[in-house]
């Protein structure tokens, strides 16, 4: 799979935005390449900013400037919910929100960008891991 398309989820992206250490081993891997953010996303990434006193609305612009943003529709979440149900059986606190990002991934062909540990069930994906 090419790594030029990235999706990146909520982990990622507020690592990045802070500018964490782990946000900068980010920012460097996703420089130059195309970068996907699902609209879920960005519901999830603004509840948590809202939720830490952090007004969303420049963070999500810079996003929308900066990401290409794909919506979810039936053909991603019917077989998000096969997928679900499936990887409920051998990680039961897998959430349907992974699998729709898994989908995500899977029809644009990209790579997740996360630290959430979830996604080492999705063979295209790099997990990064904050220094201990």
């Amino acid at each position: 799979m090419p790594d030029t398309r990235l999706l990146l989820d909520t982990s990622a992206l507020s690592e990045e935005l802070f500018g964490s250490e782990t946000g900068e081993r980010i920012r460097q891997e996703i420089i130059g390449k195309v970068k996907i953010v699902p609209s879920i996303v960005i519901a999830e990434l603004a509840s948590f900013l809202i939720r830490k006193g952090i007004d969303p609305k420049n963070v999500i612009k810079r996003i929308f400037e900066s990401c290409e943003i794909i919506d979810t529709t039936s053909d991603i979440a019917v077989p998000a919910g096969y997928l679900h149900a499936s990887l409920r059986k051998i990680v039961p606190n897998i959430s349907l929100m992974d699998c729709i990002i898994m989908e995500h991934a899977r029809k644009e062909n990209a790579t997740i960008i996360t630290l959430d540990s979830h996604f080492s069930h999705y063979k295209h994906s790099k997990i990064f891991r904050k220094p201990k």
